[in-house]
């Protein structure tokens, strides 16, 4: 049975005859037990609200435990998404610098061989140049001795007329020139010959 302040206030007792209870000190004695009661039962409400408001900020830390255990989680996602993400990135930028870094070296091996195809060529057009330079020395060399020599034996000692001498010279200067441009050209990678020296 649930008992209330009001219900000790009211509750009676039966009388005796003889030596019976004083009913002023029994009244004040449920007076004093209704008052502690009732404040008990104000103690326990309040306790109760409290433990309601306790439960409730329980219920609140949860959810808000879940809350950032549930972000943790999405960020935790996030994080490995954009470090998958930045990896896959990385490895097509460095995939990209190589195959350039592969053209420019392609296009700089050509290069290379090119100038030094140049060079070469250049070598070569220089060995022919000292080749038919040598040979017009020699070629105009042996003109002047031919001419020295003709001009050694004198007009008198000659039996040939003047006009036929210098017809013959003529031919001869021309075929010592056409020598000199039949030089032919040294091809790419050869050496060019050494013409002999000029007596």
């Amino acid at each position: 049975m649930e008992l209330t302040p009001l219900d000790i206030r009211k509750q009676e007792f039966r009388r005796k005859s003889f030596g019976g209870l004083d009913p002023a000190e029994v009244e004040g004695f449920l007076e004093m037990v209704a008052a502690e009661f009732e404040r008990r039962q104000h103690e326990n409400a309040d306790l109760q609200e409290k433990l309601k408001q306790a439960k409730e900020q329980i219920a609140h830390f949860r959810s808000i435990e879940q809350t950032l255990q549930e972000a943790a989680v999405t960020l935790q996602r996030t994080l490995e998404e954009r470090k998958v993400d930045a990896e896959r990135e990385a490895g097509f930028i460095v995939a990209q610098a190589r195959a350039e870094a592969q053209r420019e070296t392609e296009a700089i091996r050509r290069e290379s061989e090119t100038l030094r195809g140049d060079v070469q060529q250049l070598r070569n057009q220089r060995a022919n140049f000292f080749v038919r330079f040598r040979s017009l020395l020699r070629s105009q060399w042996d003109l002047l001795e031919a001419l020295e020599h003709d001009g050694a034996e004198g007009p008198e000692t000659s039996s040939k007329p003047a006009s036929e001498d210098i017809s013959f010279r003529n031919r001869r200067a021309q075929r010592v020139q056409g020598a000199t441009m039949s030089v032919p050209v040294v091809p790419a990678g050869d050496k060019a010959p050494e013409a002999p020296a000029a007596p």
